[in-house]
C-alpha cells in the first residue's frame, strides 16, 4: 500500500470533504446562522469555516461534532448520501 495517494484519489478525498462542507453550509443556511454568527459560537475563525465549506481544509471529528450540536443536525447526516440531486432537508 502505497502513502502517495494517486491523483484521482486526491480528487476523492476533495470531494468528500466538499459533501461535507456542502451540508454544513446549508445547515447553517437554513438555520440563518452568519458564518461569523458560526464562528463565534465554536470559537472556529471564519476563515478557516469558510474552507470547511468550500471542501478545501480536512475536518476533524471533533470539530463535526461541535458544529453538529451547534447546527442541530444528527451527526450522521454529514455523511449521508446526498438526496434530491444534493438538497438536504435540514
Amino acid at each position: 500500500m502505497s502513502l502517495i495517494t494517486t491523483r484521482e484519489e486526491g480528487i476523492a478525498l476533495h470531494q468528500f470533504y466538499r459533501n461535507i462542507g456542502d451540508k454544513i453550509h446549508k445547515a447553517r443556511i437554513a438555520r440563518k446562522i452568519t458564518i461569523d454568527g458560526l464562528s463565534s459560537l465554536s470559537g472556529i475563525s471564519t476563515r478557516t469555516l469558510e474552507k470547511y465549506e468550500r471542501g478545501d481544509s480536512k475536518i476533524s471529528f471533533e470539530v463535526l461534532i461541535k458544529l453538529a450540536a451547534i447546527l442541530n443536525v444528527e451527526f450522521e447526516e454529514f455523511f449521508k448520501a446526498n438526496d434530491n440531486n444534493g438538497m438536504e432537508n435540514f
